[in-house]
């Protein structure tokens, strides 16, 4: 049930997304039978890059993207920081990444990613509920600036870098997983607005 939250999450609208400046990396490899794709060599060229602040500015949403389109046409990676203050503490410091099921009920992790690769792997109405979204299971991530208003609201910048992530498909961990590496700078921009998330 978790598992069909975090995809919820990932397709909903929410509006007042923005557009900054940015720029970043993700590449690895992907196993995904289903998509045609065995341990192979995967890059996202990144070139769309948008960020949304919610909840009195308690949860900031990155998306990392090839192109501007709608997620569920698209290839990226969504970093969603709950508690950005809690970061703004932890500059410099591994933060752990693993599934939904291993916090406590209703308790969001502190960070949480997701790789989708709708456009290198279209969506198709058979396999609808098998689509190519993986939540990040194991690995950690590492951010040097963070966008915080509740600590610094003059600050807009987020870095961050993480390696060997694995992200995976709960039902089949074995079978359709990625392994991503990748950097992201990010100036968080409110007054362009882009399209609403996803």
């Amino acid at each position: 049930m978790r598992e069909r939250s975090l995809l919820g999450l990932l397709v909903a609208c929410l509006a007042g997304c923005s557009v900054g400046f940015g720029q970043g990396e993700v590449s690895g490899i992907v196993n995904d039978p289903q998509c045609g794709l065995e341990d192979r060599a995967y890059s996202l060229d990144p070139s769309f890059f948008a960020a949304q602040s919610v909840d009195n500015e308690a949860f900031v949403s990155y998306r990392i993207q090839r192109g501007g389109h709608f997620a569920l046409t698209s290839d990226g990676l969504r970093v969603d920081v709950n508690r950005p203050e809690e970061i703004a503490a932890r500059l410099g410091e591994p933060i752990a990444l693993g599934p939904l099921a291993a916090t406590p009920e209703g308790e969001l992790p502190v960070v949480t990613m997701t790789l989708y690769l709708n456009d290198t792997c279209e969506w198709r109405e058979d396999v609808g509920d098998l689509a190519t979204i993986f939540p990040a299971v194991a690995g950690s991530i590492t951010f040097d600036a963070i966008y915080a208003p509740s600590v610094d609201g003059a600050a807009r910048r987020t870095e961050a870098s993480f390696t060997d992530v694995r992200f995976e498909d709960p039902r089949q961990p074995d079978d359709r997983f990625a392994i991503m590496s990748g950097t992201f700078a990010f100036d968080f921009d409110r007054g362009r607005p882009a399209q609403p998330f996803p």
